[in-house]
Formats: C-alpha cells, sequence, structure tokens
C-alpha cells in the first residue's frame, strides 16, 4: 500500500456502495479545498510508527463528515476514543527496528504535502482504488 492518511478505516463493503453514496462523496470532497499536511513529529502504536500531523484537525474534520453520513462505520471499528490521523511508516516486532527508521526519517522532517484526491480502496489481492474523489481545485 502506497504512504497514506487514512481518512476512515473500516468503511462500508463496496457491494453497500451504491450509486448515491458514491456521489455524496465525490460532492463532499469536492467542496472541499485540499488540506496542507504537515508531518513534524512521531508517535508509536504497539509495533507501529507513525508521522503525526503538526495539526490534525483537516482530517479529522474529513473523518467525521464521511461517518455523519455512515454512522454505522465508526473510525477503527470503533475500538478507540479518538481519532488519530497518521503515516504508517513502520510496523512490526522489535524497537531495534522502529527506533531505526526513527532516526532515518527524522532528517528528512518536516515533510509537507498537499493531496489532490482522497482514494477509495478495496483489498482484493492487494489494495487497490476503486474510485478517487478530487478535492476542490
Amino acid at each position: 500500500m502506497p504512504a497514506h492518511v487514512t481518512v476512515l478505516y473500516p468503511f462500508v463493503r463496496l457491494d453497500r456502495l451504491d450509486e448515491a453514496g458514491l456521489h455524496y462523496l465525490r460532492n463532499l470532497f469536492g467542496r472541499i479545498a485540499a488540506p496542507e499536511l504537515e508531518f513534524r513529529g512521531f508517535g508509536t502504536f504497539e509495533e507501529v510508527l507513525w508521522l503525526a500531523l503538526t495539526d490534525a484537525s483537516a482530517v479529522i474534520t474529513l473523518t467525521e463528515l464521511v461517518v455523519e453520513r455512515w454512522p454505522e462505520t465508526p473510525p477503527y471499528g470503533g475500538l478507540y476514543p479518538s481519532i488519530v490521523p497518521h503515516l504508517t511508516i513502520a510496523a512490526g516486532p522489535g524497537a531495534e527496528h522502529l527506533s531505526h527508521v526513527r532516526h532515518d526519517v527524522a532528517r528528512h522532517l518536516p515533510i509537507r504535502s498537499r493531496p489532490g484526491y482522497v482514494h477509495l480502496l478495496e483489498l482484493r489481492d492487494r489494495w487497490q482504488t476503486v474510485e478517487r474523489f478530487s478535492f476542490r481545485k
């Protein structure tokens, strides 16, 4: 899977996402200017190292807007009390491995990005883009 910041996972099964749902997403993202993302630091979950957004509010807002339309799909399946947008850079056992990655990536910070799209992905034999929604130009 390419580097990404997740808006919402898990999402509705694609066989249950009709044209009205796709239309909603096209309009939603098409009304919103692409957020300016900046990564300056790190965070960790168990055996996961990730880049932290300096200001995650834009991604949190996107997540909340999608959940507002599909309340049956809470972020992370409702397992965690808060939304933590992040960019995973390493995962797996071994603190030494994560420490090494952290050291290598730190010299490239800050990293800034302005995404042009939100991708709807589906796991088949690998993650594949099913639909791409443009932000407002």
